[in-house]
């Protein structure tokens, strides 16, 4: 039979406008069969055909303190065959790739999987992208995680209250597993006088303390100290308010008051939530 028997295309497909180049193809003289498998693979519903899995959902790891030998875990996307696991280092350099099938690294809609690769201290990204036979699915949002833990937050002990020099020494605890210590003080109109950044080998024994150079000006000032390691930053101490020189008892309540600010004007930058797929 040819294919100018028009009764052998089914009725549905009838009157349906050409994909483009079938029209060619209706031109030349071609078994009505194959051009009802032809017209049916290009006008099928889309319901109809297979689809790539769904961007799998990330569970862990997440936050800081992570050992170097992390477990991923992530939760199972229907129809997936196989998991691909990526993660970047702190550099952004990919330090872990790998497939892993879901037979192997699933039990029920949990898949985990435990890489022998050590990493490095600091924040790292991690994905997954799922796979089926129709093909690879979308990639995960990014999660972010520590290796090690960050430093704990210092306490300040002076100086405070009224009545410091103009070069006061700035002392507080010493914060176990912290490299460097950041210190940074503000003068009573918000604008930092002080930044600077000391080895926790220099300045620290069972207590750490520190005489900056730079004099104050008379009057109301706040400062903090923040810890650092290979990790991170750790966060900024609550902010302790001096006042440089004496001053009348009226202005206790407003030394009261800045002693209770929880970080200076520069602030650490937020780490993001959401990364870009890896490329």
């Amino acid at each position: 039979m040819r294919i100018s028997d028009f009764r052998t295309v089914p009725r549905h497909l009838r009157g349906a406008p050409p994909r483009k180049g079938v029209e060619r193809l209706m031109k030349r003289s071609i078994p009505a069969g194959a051009l009802v498998s032809l017209l049916s693979a290009l006008l099928w519903p889309a319901s109809a055909i297979a689809q790539v899995p769904a961007a799998p959902t990330l569970v862990s790891p997440s936050g800081s303190g992570i050992a170097a030998t992390p477990t991923y875990t992530w939760n199972a996307a229907d129809t997936a065959t196989d998991y691909y696991l990526w993660v970047n280092a702190p550099t952004g350099s990919p330090v872990v790739q790998a497939w892993h099938a879901a037979g192997e690294v699933c039990a029920g809609s949990v898949c985990s999987v435990t890489p022998a690769t050590s990493l490095t201290r600091g924040a790292h990204v991690w994905w997954v992208q799922a796979r089926n036979g129709s093909g690879d699915g979308p990639w995960s949002a990014g999660k972010s995680f520590t290796v090690g833990a960050l430093p704990a937050i210092p306490a300040l002990a002076s100086p405070r209250d009224s009545g410091v020099s103009t070069t006061p020494t700035y002392s507080w605890s010493a914060v176990g597993d912290t490299d460097e210590y950041s210190l940074q003080v503000n003068d009573a109109n918000g604008t930092p006088v002080i930044q600077s950044r000391f080895g926790a080998a220099e300045v620290c024994g069972t207590t750490c303390a520190v005489t900056p150079g730079t004099a104050l000006a008379l009057g109301l000032h706040t400062w903090w100290v923040q810890g650092h390691n290979g990790s991170g930053d750790g966060p900024w101490s609550t902010g302790l308010g001096f006042v440089v020189g004496s001053v009348p008892s009226a202005f206790l309540f407003r030394l009261k008051t800045v002693s209770t600010l929880s970080s200076p004007v520069r602030n650490l930058p937020s780490r993001p939530t959401s990364y870009e797929r890896p490329r």
